[in-house]
């Protein structure tokens, strides 16, 4: 039923319209206001995210510096904290003193990063976006996880295909050098396609009502695959947010409102990953 509802779905334009955009800022004038965490990846996606609307990212990126050095140890979170670097033309080989690039690279193995594909995901946006070469192995790897529909996180390719997962793979694929044509990339829009509750978003891996992040995700990885949107699927997003700009998790259950928002704006604003490609490598401090 749902794979049918998509199907006969219009696509709408990949631009966001300006009222979308307006939407984001105001996601961006929600995250302004919260307070610096203490979680590597949360302040990054904050910086990303405010980056994205065009907001000064202040005290969240004074927070991922102080957090960085200890704190972005893995590669994906050192992955996160690149793309945020990378969002505010820093560079990733020296960002608060530390080399987030080799310590991407020191969680590769057998063509892959990290212990998930979103780990990986993110490791290959972040090293698309600083500049660097992407190994060939760990593009062909991406691919070949994908089995016959989506992505999901397990890097055996078993488990459940989830909408998070393949909106970030899309965003990996196309950053590696995968053009719009290719199989993998074809075959995940199909499968988010396919997902989306019929004149909404996309609910999470068991979920069954729109999903704030899911929704974000899906909407990016279809953008970088240069698709355009199901119709109503952004307004499905819009019907989350708040009067103060933030976003609930989903209808009646307003989760982490911060977290629920991060995925929403870089969305509306048309954003996906790397937000900005470094044209040549940084060199590591020292």
């Amino acid at each position: 039923m749902i794979a049918a509802a998509a199907a006969a779905a219009v696509l709408h334009a990949s631009t966001p319209s300006p009222a979308y955009r307006e939407a984001g800022r105001r996601g961006a004038a929600f995250l302004v206001a919260q307070p610096a965490g203490q979680e590597v990846g949360v302040e990054a996606d904050t910086v990303i995210a405010l980056v994205s609307a065009g907001a000064s990212a202040g005290a969240h990126l004074a927070r991922l510096r102080a957090l960085v050095p200890a704190g972005a140890r893995s590669p994906g979170e050192a992955a996160k904290a690149a793309l945020a670097a990378e969002a505010v033309v820093a560079n990733p080989r020296c960002f608060a003193g530390v080399d987030l690039v080799s310590r991407i690279n020191s969680g590769y193995a057998a063509g892959v990063f990290g212990a998930s594909v979103f780990d990986d995901s993110l490791a290959i946006t972040a090293l698309a976006g600083a500049g660097e070469a992407i190994p060939p192995a760990a593009l062909s790897t991406l691919r070949r996880i994908r089995r016959t529909g989506g992505y999901g996180l397990s890097l055996a390719g078993i488990g459940r295909d989830d909408p998070d997962t393949t909106g970030m793979a899309l965003m990996a694929l196309r950053a590696a050098g995968a053009t719009r044509t290719d199989t993998a990339v074809r075959g995940a829009v199909r499968w988010l396609l396919s997902q989306r509750l019929p004149g909404e978003g996309w609910a999470g891996a068991a979920g069954s009502s729109t999903v704030s992040n899911s929704t974000g995700l899906a909407l990016r990885g279809l953008l970088s695959a240069g698709d355009g949107w199901p119709s109503g699927a952004a307004v499905a997003l819009l019907r989350l947010q708040g009067a103060d700009g933030g976003f609930d998790a989903t209808a009646g259950a307003p989760g982490s409102r911060q977290l629920a928002t991060l995925d929403s704006v870089p969305a509306l604003m048309g954003k996906t990953l790397p937000l900005v490609r470094r044209t040549t490598p940084g060199k590591p401090c020292g």
